[in-house]
């Protein structure tokens, strides 16, 4: 009998430490792209991004966007937060994928 409680214990510590890491990696993770890409990095990324000439594909070296929405030109747009700094904006042709707009907040 002590042993079924001894295992009926050690299930219920296991099961509470799993519980604690699952919910400390859900509350750490989520949108921590600005907690990996610096203010240099986004201001780096932003300084590169040429109005006419840079390609819906430069996205792919940004992090996640905070936000995507159409503007009222129906282009296609992406913003960061980069906390508490900036609010970076590029916006997209939704035909030929070029960069049209870029704004800094």
């Amino acid at each position: 009998m002590q042993k079924r409680v001894k295992l009926i214990i050690l299930a219920a510590v296991v099961v509470a430490a799993a519980r604690g890491v699952g919910l400390t990696l859900w509350l750490t993770s989520g949108s921590n792209a600005s907690a990996s890409t610096s203010h240099q990095d986004y201001a780096r990324l932003f300084a590169d991004a040429s109005i006419m000439h840079t390609k819906i594909t430069v996205l792919d070296k940004w992090p996640k966007p905070y936000q995507t929405y159409h503007d009222a030109y129906f282009h296609k747009c992406y913003e960061w937060w980069d906390k508490p700094l900036f609010l970076y904006n590029l916006c997209f042709d939704r035909t030929s994928g070029v960069l049209v707009n870029k704004e800094l907040a």
